[in-house]
């Protein structure tokens, strides 16, 4: 099995994030999973998870498989201040599904 690396996503990634999002909200969608909605993900909100370095890349050997984005604190969520990891946009590549 391939080793699996999680690696920060950089600027020149933005349309392979775009793509994989893109994908997988058409998916979810196709699946009765509207959590996304339906409307494509904007350039802008990849780039503002890149520069703020929350934004990363799956890799399976030197094949990028997803994306996510990864946070400590989240409002959302009852965040009392305890250590806790939050995961949103999680998405693969549709050959991995």
């Amino acid at each position: 099995m391939e080793k699996i690396r999680f690696v920060k996503a950089r600027e020149e990634d933005t349309d392979l994030v775009l793509e994989t999002l893109n994908e997988a909200t058409q998916y979810k969608n196709e699946h009765s999973d509207d959590a996304w909605g339906s409307e494509s993900w904007q350039e802008r909100e990849i780039a503002d998870s890149i520069e703020a370095g929350n934004r990363y890349l799956v890799y399976m050997g030197s094949e990028v498989v997803g994306s996510f984005v990864l946070v400590w604190t989240d409002e959302l969520w009852a965040d009392d201040g305890a250590t806790a990891a939050y995961i949103h946009q999680l998405a693969l590549n549709s050959d991995f599904h």
